[in-house]
């Protein structure tokens, strides 16, 4: 018999609805995460990939899908390398010389709509904070979509809304998230296939967005075509899949044509040496040691444990094994997906899977544990608990990494742009790499990347030329200083004259 707390402790879990309880810790969260997503959002064009969006979303406002390189008529090409004049983000057409931009243009394509409404600066907040919100949304919908409860379903979202990686990428203006968010829809669509006319549609045309938003998003197209070969009555549905992709499709193909002369390559290049069998197994184990702080232990046992769960539910839980492991397999080939915790950015989009796959997991193996009225109570609060506790080590994981302190330090490229330019004329050039990106979108100033230079014909030749007409500026940070680049690199009197958070600026005399 139980003791009298115990009795006491029962009564009133089984007086208390669990399913009220989560629905109230669902909007909580997603009140208090809409509230961060306000207040800690990038709107900068910082370094390569959110200036690179930023710059790509401008182009399309203009019309155009590259830019005119600003180069400098004093400096003779057999001095300075051409490509020295592309900013991060872009690269720089040998022929006619103009602006290749580096990343694709499926996340401007959003971008652009709500810069020209809002501004460039509102306008990427309100996007990352449709996005930001659209993600443990989705994945609320997603779960209850491949079966689990509406608690069950409540721990998924609340774990990836407090998951410190999936803050931090939110809060950027890049593409992990919304491709998360893509990779949520194609699921959706595909699991309603059947239920609307549009479904087909409108999955095609993710697939094409996920497509045009990185190439590697190819790997989206793995869980349906699994998912329709498994249940070859819902075949029928391919040809509106491939009606909903083809503008997107054509648009990319364009695109590849215009700037690359070529339908079918990428703005990568080939990075194929990236990709190497030596990394597979250490890459799995640094995934599988920070998922534990990222989508919790609950979650990654979880999923771990899955395949033995499945069940009759198998066909249900296809598209999502096979996203989860198709994302998790290709980049554990990729030397960058290693390097530092918030790497695993590379696998952020398959988060929602890797979590509703561990929520069935549980789901299905509690019940089958014991069968008796207290464990039947733990049972019903057990997604609630797992939710306090995934709130609780993301908030603390996310304060170890001072997550929330990383738009005082991107505000930075824009703070100093925006002093340089008052003091500037646009003649005048600048010298950096690490905010060339930034300045290219903030300012009309000629860019050359000190990583491009020759110290001795810098300081015989391009310096004495520039100093006729021009002054000239070096924006550094700190990385860079510590590379001596006033000796190895562009020699000559330098003084510096303001330094704005992490940025270092200085005039050549």
């Amino acid at each position: 018999m139980n003791p009298p707390f115990v009795q006491s402790l029962l009564k009133t879990l089984r007086q208390t609805s669990p399913r009220n309880v989560a629905v109230g810790l669902l909007v909580f969260v997603l009140l208090l995460w809409g509230v961060a997503l306000i207040r800690f959002s990038i709107d900068v064009a910082g370094g390569a990939d959110s200036s690179g969006y930023m710059n790509n979303a401008r182009l399309l406002l203009e019309g155009r899908v590259q830019d005119d390189s600003r180069t400098l008529p004093e400096i003779r090409e057999d001095l300075f390398h051409f490509r020295g004049y592309a900013p991060l983000g872009f690269h720089i057409d040998p022929e006619t010389k103009m602006l290749i931009p580096g990343y694709p243009f499926g996340f401007p394509l959003v971008l652009a709509p709500f810069h020209a409404a809002f501004g460039d600066a509102a306008g990427t907040r309100i996007v990352l904070l449709l996005i930001g919100l659209a993600g443990p949304i989705l994945t609320l919908l997603l779960a209850r979509e491949s079966g689990l409860s509406l608690e069950w379903a409540t721990l998924c979202a609340v774990t990836l809304a407090t998951s410190a990686l999936y803050q931090v990428q939110a809060y950027f203006p890049m593409t992990d998230t919304f491709t998360l968010v893509i990779a949520c829809l194609v699921l959706l669509f595909l699991y309603r296939l059947d239920r609307g006319p549009w479904s087909g549609y409108l999955l095609g045309a993710c697939l094409a967005l996920g497509v045009l938003t990185r190439p590697a998003n190819i790997l989206l197209f793995v869980p349906v075509g699994l998912y329709l070969m498994a249940q070859p009555e819902r075949l029928r549905h391919s040809w509106k899949i491939i009606l909903g992709g083809l503008p997107g499709a054509a648009f990319q193909i364009w695109v590849n044509l215009t700037l690359y002369h070529k339908a079918f390559t990428t703005s990568y290049g080939d990075f194929s040496s990236l990709f190497k069998a030596e990394y597979f197994f250490p890459t799995l184990l640094f995934f599988a040691l920070n998922g534990l702080f990222l989508v919790t232990p609950m979650a990654l046992v979880g999923f771990l444990g899955s395949p033995v769960m499945i069940g009759s539910n198998r066909f249900r839980l296809l598209p999502l094994f096979a996203q989860a492991l198709s994302f998790i397999g290709f980049y554990a080939f990729y030397f960058h997906s290693s390097e530092v915790w918030w790497t695993l950015r590379f696998i952020l989009p398959v988060f929602p899977a890797v979590i509703i796959l561990g929520a069935h997991f549980w789901s299905r193996l509690l019940p089958r544990i014991r069968n008796s009225d207290g464990w039947s109570q733990v049972t019903r609060w057990t997604p609630i608990a797992f939710s306090v506790v995934a709130i609780l080590i993301g908030y603390q994981y996310g304060d170890k990494k001072s997550i929330h302190s990383l738009y005082t330090v991107e505000n930075g490229y824009r703070e100093a742009a925006q002093w340089l330019g008052e003091r500037t004329e646009e003649t005048d050039v600048v010298v950096c790499m690490q905010v060339s990106g930034a300045f290219f979108y903030y300012l009309p100033n000629p860019i050359i990347r000190w990583d491009y230079l020759k110290p001795d014909l810098w300081e015989s030749e391009i310096a004495p030329g520039l100093l006729q007409n021009r002054r000239v500026f070096a924006v550094l940070y700190p990385f860079e200083l510590e590379r001596d680049l006033f000796r190895t690199r562009m020699p000559g009197d330098w003084k510096m004259i303001k330094k704005i958070k992490h940025v270092s600026i200085y005039e050549l005399r």
